[in-house]
């Protein structure tokens, strides 16, 4: 019993603070009503909205140092994303294929009026109301647009439909190999290979830009040589990845060095029979006039061959290159190519083209030093235009003896 009002005096001293609960409130106009569902629908709408935004990162990028040495078009990744972020406003193309986890947005509008949006199943299909399930799963965007304004038409006459993708989903892909970062990714499932290397940060000193492979099932799908997007601005053979797809990336097999009077000098990665035409095409506009040296090492004799040819001379552009070729472009005589000949006991003996400052120890480098068997104090050192001088003063000298004589 003391019980019972020691609960009647709590609710009697709740009631004096807020009298309002002793109150009965009056039943809500109809007007009201559709103003709170409203109001409900809108705060629904929010909370949606809020779960399935992408959180917005600002990417911080990390400057790698430039590499001097490294191929044509490395250091083009030399900027390097640190965090990842997806790209969540990025325009629909009609040949998108959608997937679980896509979220489509249906506005009915004509004899029904209501707005759908929902995501497609992980069986492949879309709940739609007075139409049911869909399948809409591995079609393109403008394929199921097509079959669900089709649907609609046949069984809700009067009736029109707007269907768009408000969400996109993600998908996972490997980057292996001679990546800068191998990993596993989730990246936009609008996402190309180009976009995935790009923001992964690419490849690393010893990757190869023409040779990366894109991997699906086990299987290549795809070889993409990257100089024909940064050369000739062709994306014809930029593919769009898939859940579960690899990008790998196979070590540089063979390069060729192009120097002297070209628009884009550097080191190029070397493709199986390409020829002097089509590297030379690399490197820009070259004067018609302009002599081409080629620099090339015989492995059988490990020695090197100098040929010096204009580039009228088709037979030789047609030369099929070899790993560690050298073509110097030579443009006016007062740079006519100049060569200098080491033999003997170094470890790559041959010809050797000089550029202006080089010295002696720079050519002794680049053949590769010294052999065991060496012996440096008995090295010598011939000039064609010292042997010329030498030789006129002995023969005006032996004149001058004969004439005393």
């Amino acid at each position: 019993m003391n019980i019972c009002y020691r609960f009647l005096y709590i609710f009697f001293f709740i009631a004096l603070l807020n009298p309002l609960i002793l109150v009965s409130a009056e039943e809500p106009s109809l007007e009201e009503l559709a103003v709170l569902e409203a109001i409900r629908e809108k705060q629904k709408e929010a909370e949606e909205a809020e779960e399935d935004e992408y959180e917005e990162i600002r990417t911080s990028q990390m400057d790698r140092e430039t590499c001097d040495d490294c191929i044509y078009g490395f250091n083009l990744f030399r900027s390097t994303p640190t965090t990842f972020a997806l790209a969540s406003n990025v325009p629909v193309p009609p040949s998108y294929t959608l997937g679980p986890g896509d979220k489509i947005r249906i506005e009915y509008y004509g004899n029904e009026n209501q707005t759908k949006e929902g995501f497609i199943t992980r069986t492949g299909t879309l709940h739609l109301p007075f139409l049911g399930p869909l399948t809409l799963a591995g079609l393109t965007f403008s394929e199921a647009e097509a079959l669900v304004t089709k649907k609609v038409s046949t069984e809700l006459i009067g009736t029109n439909i707007f269907m768009t993708l408000s969400k996109l989903r993600s998908i996972s892909i490997y980057v292996l190999g001679a990546a800068y970062k191998p990993g596993t990714y989730t990246i936009s499932a609008l996402s190309t290979l180009t976009n995935a290397l790009f923001a992964t940060g690419g490849v690393n000193e010893v990757g190869s830009l023409r040779h990366i492979q894109v991997k699906r099932g086990g299987k290549t799908i795809q070889n993409f040589d990257l100089y024909d997007l940064l050369l000739r601005g062709d994306t014809s053979s930029d593919t769009r990845l898939q859940q579960g797809d690899t990008i790998f990336i196979p070590l540089i097999k063979a390069t060729v060095k192009v120097e002297g009077s070209v628009l884009r000098p550097g080191l190029f990665e070397l493709k199986q029979d390409e020829t002097l035409e089509e590297i030379l095409s690399f490197s820009g506009d070259i004067n018609p006039k302009a002599k081409v040296e080629l620099n090339r090492e015989d492995f059988d004799s490990l020695e090197r061959e100098v040929s010096i040819f204009s580039l009228d001379d088709k037979e030789m552009l047609k030369l099929t290159l070899k790993k560690g070729d050298s073509i110097n472009i030579v443009e006016s005589i007062s740079l006519e190519a100049k060569n200098v000949f080491l033999s003997g006991e170094f470890n790559f003996p041959g010809y050797y083209s000089i550029k202006p400052g080089d010295t002696l120890y720079d050519l002794i480098s680049r053949a590769g030093g010294y052999t065991e068997e060496a012996y440096t104090n008995a090295a010598f050192f011939t000039r064609e235009s010292i042997a010329k001088v030498q030789k006129d003063s002995y023969l005006k000298n032996a004149e001058t003896l004969e004439k005393a004589v």
